[in-house]
């Protein structure tokens, strides 16, 4: 048998290129489907390194079975997407920002009522919002925030 045999044909081609990349380069990886002799499809994150050996050039690699992670990360997809559903359906302005003020999430209306893209956000701290004058206020409220879980 052929390690390739063990791929259907969309990974085939895939897996063919990594391994001769391994010759090339010295070292691949890959993610693609293992298919065992039932025809059954699992999920497999492979690596491969070159070795030589009285003088001659060998594949070393392994393949670690990936279906819990890929799982996990549909888990996360799904949770990512419901908050920001929630999030995005909350009638007001909101916005999340860590301890120094660096804005990590928000809603839209958060970029339909200031007029900033999401792109320009990611980029602002919670005081681009408020005049300068109010600014220590800010640090203030938000330092006791931190503190205490209340604002």
């Amino acid at each position: 048998m052929s390690p390739l045999d063990f791929f259907e044909a969309d990974n085939k081609k895939l897996v063919e290129s990594k391994i001769a990349d391994v010759f090339i380069t010295g070292s691949a990886e890959v993610e693609a489907d293992f298919v065992t002799k039932q025809k059954k499809a699992i999920p497999y994150y492979f690596n491969g390194h070159l070795a030589t050996f009285e003088g001659k050039s060998y594949l070393i690699g392994m393949g670690i079975d990936i279906t819990q992670r890929q799982k996990a990360e549909q888990e996360v997809l799904h949770q990512k997407l419901l908050s920001d559903s929630v999030i995005n359906g909350l009638p007001g302005i909101f916005y999340m920002a860590d301890a120094e003020g660096n804005l990590l999430r928000w809603n839209k209306n958060c970029e339909i009522v200031s007029g900033y893209s999401a792109g320009e956000i990611r980029k602002m701290k919670t005081t681009d919002f408020a005049e300068p004058r109010v600014h220590d206020y800010i640090f203030s409220k938000r330092k006791d925030a931190m503190q205490t879980g209340r604002i």
